[in-house]
C-alpha cells in the first residue's frame, strides 16, 4: 500500500471478506509513516470503535451539499471496506477512480460477490478499476458455501473454457488454476516468506499442500 500511495495521483481501493479483516487493515494504514487519510465504508454496528471516525458517514457529516460531499471524498486518495459494503456502495464509482483494488481473503470470495465491483464503471463507461490484486489462499481458505459440489458443477463449455467448472469455486482459485500452467505467467506468485513459525515446521505444509 506504501508503495501504491507513493505515487501522489493513485487511489487505492482496499477489501476484504470480512470486518474484523478490514479492522486490521485499518490498524495496519494507522500505522503506515505519515498516517495517511482514509475513508472506512460500512456501518458503526461493524467497526471496531477506534476507527469509527473514518466511515464515511463521519467524514461527510459537515457538509452541507452534494458538491461538498464529492470534494470531501475526492481529498481521500484511499478507501477501505468489506466487499460486501463497497458492492452497496456503487456511487462512489461515479465520483472515484481507483488505480489499484487489493482484495484480502480474496479466496474466500464467490466469484459474483467480487466480480461486480472489479468490473464497476465510471460516468464515462471505463473502468472504474484499473488493477486489481487477489491475496488469499484457496487450500486454507476457501470459498464460503453450503451447497455440495455436485450440485455446483458447471457442465457449461464455454464457461470451462475460461477455468469456470465449479460454481463453488472463488474469482481468485479459478485465475490461479489458469495461469499455474503456464510458466511464463507473470500475473500469479507466491510467498516465500513467513513469520508464523519455524521454518522447519513450515516444510511439512509446503511439500504436503503446496
Amino acid at each position: 500500500v506504501e508503495e501504491f500511495f507513493s505515487e501522489p495521483t493513485n487511489n487505492i481501493l482496499l477489501l476484504s471478506y470480512t470486518n474484523r479483516a478490514v479492522d486490521e487493515i485499518c490498524d495496519a494504514l494507522d500505522n503506515i509513516r505519515g498516517n495517511p487519510p482514509y475513508i472506512r465504508i460500512g456501518s458503526e454496528l461493524s467497526c471496531e470503535q477506534t476507527h469509527r471516525k473514518r466511515l464515511l458517514e463521519e467524514v461527510i457529516k459537515g457538509c452541507e451539499n452534494r458538491n461538498q460531499v464529492k470534494s470531501k471524498i475526492q481529498e481521500h486518495r484511499i478507501f477501505v471496506g468489506t466487499v460486501t459494503s463497497v458492492s452497496n456502495k456503487t456511487e462512489l464509482f461515479k465520483l472515484k477512480h481507483f488505480q489499484v483494488a487489493i482484495i484480502d481473503e480474496a479466496s474466500q470470495i464467490l466469484e459474483p460477490s467480487l466480480i461486480g465491483v472489479l468490473s464497476a464503471k465510471n460516468l464515462t463507461g471505463g473502468n472504474a478499476i484499473e488493477k486489481f490484486i487477489l491475496i488469499g489462499d484457496h487450500k486454507q481458505l476457501p470459498a464460503v458455501v453450503l451447497q455440495n459440489v455436485e450440485n455446483s458443477k458447471v457442465d457449461n463449455q464455454a464457461l470451462n473454457q475460461i477455468g469456470l467448472f465449479n460454481r463453488r469455486d472463488s474469482l481468485f482459485e479459478r485465475l490461479y488454476r489458469l495461469h499455474k500452467s503456464n510458466k511464463k505467467s507473470l500475473v500469479w506468485g507466491m510467498l516465500h516468506k513467513q513469520g508464523r513459525m519455524h521454518p522447519d515446521i513450515a516444510l511439512f505444509p509446503n511439500y504436503s499442500f503446496y
